[in-house]
């Protein structure tokens, strides 16, 4: 039988998942939940089996996880993409961790009724984040030079969000300096 994947019906958290998950090739079932009926979601909650029901989950046979973070490393560990030193794993976790603090700033303004006041501030800031990012990333193919790493949200969903973001900063002249080249 195939994993199931629980989530809302949108990208969210489960997107970095569902990236993971066909990089890898495993086959799995979703389970999507409506946000406008939560019913079906409240139903099932307490059903399923899970230590700390939440949403996303990840049932693969016995083991039955949620948290986005813990279902991605578990995926990760199972395919060996976690790091095989003490050094590379506190490597993808830094990495993960300064994701996160990116992506978060995001979510912060973009949920936020003063999105319009919020968004100048962030988005005068950002090149000089991206310009870290660019540094780090340098001409590493993955974050672990050569090898493939979970590296969580910052390989799987991150990328498209920042190029979002670094379009709205070149339309708005932000960064009149950026170009878009060609990441295959």
């Amino acid at each position: 039988m195939s994993p199931v994947l629980g989530y809302w019906k949108l990208r969210g958290l489960a997107q970095p998942i569902r990236l993971l998950l066909e990089f890898v090739g495993d086959k799995y079932e979703e389970r999507l939940y409506d946000r406008q009926d939560r019913e079906k979601w409240q139903s099932d909650k307490y059903n399923l089996g899970l230590d700390l029901p939440n949403l996303p989950y990840y049932i693969d046979g016995n083991v039955k996880l949620s948290q986005s973070l813990a279902i991605l490393r578990y995926i990760a560990d199972k395919h060996g993409m976690i790091g095989s030193t003490p050094e590379e794993r506190a490597r993808v976790s830094m990495v993960e961790g300064a994701a996160c603090d990116l992506r978060q700033g995001l979510s912060r303004i973009a949920y936020n009724p003063q999105f319009e006041q919020l968004k100048h501030d962030y988005l005068e800031n950002l090149p000089a984040t991206l310009t870290m990012w660019s540094k780090f990333l340098g001409d590493k193919h993955y974050l672990l030079g050569n090898s493939v790493s979970i590296e969580l949200r910052c390989r799987w969903e991150l990328p498209f969000l920042l190029l979002i973001v670094a379009i709205h900063l070149y339309n708005l002249g932000f960064c009149s300096g950026l170009s878009f080249v060609n990441c295959s």
